[in-house]
């Protein structure tokens, strides 16, 4: 099998070789200019981190009287993929996981009905939505 010498060629034809690279430059260029600027698509991320204080108690009374509740109240959410809690001496942390289909405009607000109403506990949502108020 004949192969033909590529690089033989190139140095016979330099006119050839050097409109290409010209060509493939302007191309490449201009499909760079072209480029859209927000290629990425938006994403929300799915996460909230519930925290829940009181100081003075145990990890025992954190969990049995405030973990506990917020859990329940939370398996109510809806598109809900998981829930995780873990409670220190005065403090409870509840991680609140939503499924993918999750619409952008499902969270916060929906969580806990009468959110808006105030009067009661107050819980901080990662996330740069500020908190909703849980009522007791």
């Amino acid at each position: 099998m004949n192969i033909p010498n590529l690089s033989a060629w190139a140095v016979k034809h330099p006119a050839v070789v050097a409109y290409l690279m010209l060509a493939a430059g302007a191309a490449g260029l201009y499909a760079y200019l072209g480029m859209g600027r927000a290629e990425d698509p938006s994403f929300t991320i799915k996460t909230m981190v519930v925290t829940a204080d009181w100081p003075g108690a145990t990890s025992d009374e954190v969990q049995r009287q405030v973990a506990d509740k917020l859990e329940k109240k939370l398996q109510e959410t809806p598109y809900l993929d998981y829930l995780r809690t873990y409670s220190l001496p005065g403090r409870a942390v509840l991680t609140v996981q939503l499924r993918n289909d999750t619409p952008a405009q499902g969270c916060p607000r929906h969580l806990v009905p009468g959110a808006e109403e105030g009067g009661g506990h107050q819980a901080h949502a990662a996330g740069g939505r500020g908190g909703a108020i849980l009522r007791r």
